[in-house]
């Protein structure tokens, strides 16, 4: 069985994915990699511009604005593999809310599958890449329409509009579920193909409860993820309906000594 780990903050986790046990896509712009985000031009002199975005009359404008269309045309869903990569704390404090959310561990093969309803032949996972690839250049072909010319643009350079990201991320050992736009972003199932939760370190304990409801009668392994200062890696405890959160008792005291709120009361 190969995981996908899906990083999240407890509130996205408790009011859209694991009430419906479904995984929402975003666009590529909403993304954390400022290569993404930020605005990219994109450039050749057979494109006609002036059809494409006729309310802009300055080039480089609309170059930019091409550019921002290419990145908007792809949904993406974004896991981490590897194994036991649900202890990898830079990702718990990146994209769970630092150690507050969840890590969510789904079967590769049983998520196609399940979705197999809702994709096209076009529409699977890729590895992202760390290393450097040269931006391609937009060859307008005049006998084709505009769908036609951006279709074949980014699926011939997909590993570079979407699938590259600079050295410094490589630890997040990424990989991607890519599929073109449509007017509405998709919902995928994860019913039958999640297989693990794991709760953060300071998990709102008050959330418990809710959490043993989404996935009562469910065949998901629940964990409470651990932490000692004389362990080199993060651990993990199953959690069953009678065991409680584990918590620093030495913490607990000095937020009493100092009035400080307490990390099981966190919300």
């Amino acid at each position: 069985m190969n995981l996908l780990y899906h990083f999240t903050n407890y509130k996205v986790a408790l009011e859209h994915i694991l009430p419906n046990l479904e995984l929402r896509a975003n666009i590529l712009l909403h993304t954390n990699d400022p290569r993404e985000t930020h605005l990219c031009a994109f450039q050749s002199r057979n494109i006609p511009y002036d059809i494409l975005f006729p309310e802009l009359t300055d080039n480089i404008a609309r170059m930019f604005c091409l550019g921002r269309y290419i990145k908007s045309q792809v949904q993406v869903i974004c896991f981490s593999y590897g194994e036991k990569f649900w202890n990898n704390e830079m990702m718990w404090a990146h994209y769970a809310g630092n150690h507050t959310g969840v890590c969510l561990a789904i079967d590769e093969s049983s998520f196609i599958e399940e979705n197999q309803n809702i994709l096209t032949e076009d529409d699977r996972i890729w590895d992202v890449s760390y290393k450097h690839i040269d931006k391609p250049s937009f060859n307008w072909d005049g006998n084709k329409s505009d769908k036609e010319n951006f279709s074949f643009f980014i699926k011939s350079n997909k590993k570079y509009l979407f699938l590259n990201k600079s050295e410094y991320w490589d630890k997040e050992k990424e990989k991607r579920f890519l599929f073109f736009k449509e007017e509405q972003l998709k919902y995928f199932s994860i019913k039958n193909c999640l297989k693990e939760v794991y709760l953060g370190i300071y998990f709102p304990t008050s959330y418990i409860p809710l959490i043993n409801h989404f996935l009562k009668d469910k065949n998901i392994e629940l964990y409470d993820c651990t932490f000692g200062l004389d362990k080199p890696m993060m651990g993990r405890e199953k959690r069953s309906d009678d065991n409680k959160k584990l918590v620093d008792l030495h913490y607990l005291e000095l937020c009493e000594k100092n009035h400080k709120p307490r990390l099981d009361e966190k919300n």
